[in-house]
């Protein structure tokens, strides 16, 4: 089956770090709102392109020991597989004084829905990025300019179909039950960083 209309993507960003050893990983979402055209290959590009542009963003916030070997696009709606890249992307920060795998910077973004926010975990975050905990000026503005990617629409450049970020609401057999799309100009980063103890160490910051 082809994308339609209203489908909801699953984008899977995935990273080595090896100090300290762990894998990452971050879930993005996205809903197609405006369907004009594009193949399968050329829609998995679109999302993979838009992941890629988001982390490049704050790629001078992890260290040289955090390399991507994964972009995954599925479509959730149905259940299928819709393209994947293994990017050329490794950390541009300090070389050395990694963060535990737990810590990492947390960005929120406003639903449309009253009282629903959308929150994403970004880490290990390099130790020059950080002072006391709280995100060095510089960074602040890195993250300010994924938040802004993350939160917002786009038109993708070949299918011309507008995709809406969100969150995703995920029943049993990974049923898609609801998608809350997020409201552009709303987004928030945390300057104080995050520590993701519910999580098992290493998986699934973000």
């Amino acid at each position: 089956m082809t994308v339609a209309l209203d489908d909801v993507l699953k984008a899977t960003w995935q990273a080595n770090v090896t100090a300290p050893q762990t894998i990452v990983q971050s879930v993005f979402w996205y809903k197609v709102i405006d369907k004009v055209g594009g193949t399968e290959e050329e829609i998995g590009d679109e999302i993979i392109a838009r992941v890629l542009l988001m982390m490049q963003d704050i790629q001078l916030d992890f260290t040289t020991s955090y390399s991507a070997n994964l972009i995954k696009i599925v479509n959730q709606t149905k259940k299928e597989f819709v393209g994947d890249d293994n990017p050329i992307f490794v950390g541009t920060g300090s070389a050395v004084d990694g963060n535990p795998a737990q810590v990492a910077v947390e960005v929120l973004a406003r639903g449309v829905q009253l009282g629903h926010t959308g929150r994403k975990y970004i880490g290990p975050v390099a130790d020059s990025s950080l002072d006391n905990g709280e995100l060095q000026a510089a960074s602040v503005t890195r993250f300010q300019s994924f938040a802004l990617k993350y939160e917002a629409s786009f038109i993708g450049a070949v299918s011309l179909n507008t995709y809406g970020p969100g969150t995703a609401k995920i029943g049993v057999g990974g049923v898609v039950q609801g998608f809350r799309q997020f409201e552009a100009g709303r987004s928030f980063v945390q300057e104080t960083c995050r520590t993701q103890r519910r999580r098992t160490p290493g998986r699934g910051l973000g």
